[in-house]
């Protein structure tokens, strides 16, 4: 996969994954229930982390680079930061979720 497509495509799977732990814990079935689907919610949650690492390792690609890949350093640094920011409260505060 090209950096341009992990760049591009990082953000919607992080969304993806915050869509689904929502779903799991607030959507219409959730709503019908009285336990919550463990097996949807731990699925969110490993996309959660794998999103995280792939925000990490899009950190050490521009980190080993030599040169600016697309954009300079700092706004690639900035771009992985703030996206990683917004992963920060569905990991660690899953009720509630991230507002990004």
């Amino acid at each position: 996969m090209t950096l341009y497509i992990q760049f591009s495509t990082a953000p919607i799977r992080l969304s993806t994954a915050c869509r689904q732990i929502n779903f799991a814990l607030t959507g219409h079935k959730a709503a019908a229930r009285r336990d919550v689907d463990e097996t949807q919610l731990n699925t969110g949650w490993e996309r959660l982390w794998q999103c995280w690492e792939e925000f990490d390792e899009l950190r050490t690609v521009l980190l080993q680079s030599d040169r600016d890949v697309f954009l300079r350093r700092p706004d690639m640094e900035r771009f992985i930061s703030g996206w990683q920011v917004c992963a920060v409260p569905a990991l660690y505060y899953p009720v509630g979720g991230a507002r990004c």
